[in-house]
């Protein structure tokens, strides 16, 4: 028995013994609410509370139990439509089987307003840069219960335009109300490579690596111009084809400037049907395991730190699991790709482990 499995009915089995213990053996003979929520009246766009809600429930033996009431035994209620509504409330057990229902009312009052109570600490913007709404706040005025913050992840954000330079006015939305608020947009007259990537040389099969590239921006911040660094994205990216063996020219393009740098693709070594396998990180990301597999054998999988240089042993045995000897490795980073060196094994070549890893195979004695 798997132990996900066993450890589910060891916990399905202690739950059970403890709702015999709590009812005191006895059967459910119905359950109703208790109480309603705490809050009542919500403001349109505001979430339902769910504090203060209880079911009571009875069983045969006269033994009273009083439950919380969780977000998915409730239906009916409309955050987006003002006036008074009726939520249904559905009281399961453990096992998730109806019990008993009921109902309570709360009341939505209708939003009148918002308005922008502070804008974006940040006020002016480099042509091709995102929008930083860091600082901005929003507040909500309703019927019956007056102002009140609006959290960010409510309101939506419209009217701006990264690549287009000068005074923008920007649009908050929430519930079908709308407040605004102005930014600037320097104009981009030129842009510099200050560096290139640090990966310069690829092999097919590769994604593009931007690490370590540096942009510059020349700017017109009213009538003086401001040198200042540009972020790069990989929509800003155009020209790499990990497909195309040879001298490649990758194009970084921001608000319509333009910069290059050239790269090297080269063929991978064909993977030999002994070695292929695959690596990935453990759940702790803590540990490379790696495992390879073949036409005739089969690798134990072996962990060591990332990006350390260690020694171990790997294990082969056949397709019948019988062992069939070990070798000894080690792995050290050797850009571009890791390097695995296996000892008492007749290969010398590049391993494609998967799309942007290969591992050089150095036959020892």
């Amino acid at each position: 028995m798997k132990k996900g499995k066993k450890w589910n009915k060891m916990l399905l089995a202690a739950a059970l013994t403890l709702g015999l213990v709590l009812a005191g053996c006895a059967s459910v003979t119905g359950a109703a609410l208790n109480s309603g929520p705490a809050k009542t009246v919500y403001g349109q766009g505001q979430e339902l509370e769910l504090a203060g809600i209880k079911a009571e429930v009875n069983y045969s033996n006269g033994k009273v139990k009083y439950q919380d009431i969780k977000d998915s035994a409730i239906s009916g209620y409309d955050k987006h439509t003002p006036g008074t509504q009726t939520v249904h409330v559905n009281i399961t057990n453990f096992w998730g089987t109806t019990i008993g229902t009921g109902t309570f009312e709360v009341r939505v009052a209708p939003l009148l307003s918002i308005a922008v109570a502070s804008p974006p600490s940040q006020k002016s913007f480099k042509q091709g840069e995102d929008l930083n709404a860091d600082g901005l706040s929003v507040r909500g005025a309703w019927d019956e219960i007056g102002e009140g913050a609006i959290p960010a992840s409510e309101w939506t954000l419209s009217g701006y335009d990264k690549d287009k330079y000068g005074n923008q006015t920007v649009t908050v939305s929430f519930e079908g109300k709308t407040a605004n608020f102005t930014v600037s947009v320097m104009r981009m007259v030129a842009l510099s490579l200050t560096k290139p990537a640090n990966k310069t040389r690829y092999f097919t099969g590769n994604s593009i690596d931007l690490s370590g590239l540096a942009l510059t921006g020349t700017f017109m911040d009213g009538e003086n111009p401001v040198q200042l660094p540009v972020a790069v994205k990989s929509e800003n990216v155009s020209g790499f084809d990990s497909s195309y063996v040879g001298r490649q020219k990758v194009t970084i393009t921001v608000a319509g400037n333009s910069v290059s740098y050239d790269v090297t693709v080269e063929k991978a070594d064909p993977v030999p049907a002994a070695l292929q396998g695959r690596w990935y990180r453990d759940k702790d990301r803590k540990n490379l395991a790696f495992e390879f597999t073949g036409d005739a054998y089969k690798v134990s999988i072996v962990q060591n730190k990332v990006r350390s240089v260690a020694n171990g042993v790997i294990h082969f045995e056949n397709n019948a699991g019988e062992s069939q000897g070990s070798v000894r490795y080690s792995i050290e980073t050797e850009v571009p790709y890791e390097k695995l060196t296996i000892k008492h094994i007749d290969y010398n070549g590049l391993v494609r482990v998967d799309e942007t890893t290969y591992w050089r195979i150095r036959g020892q004695k």
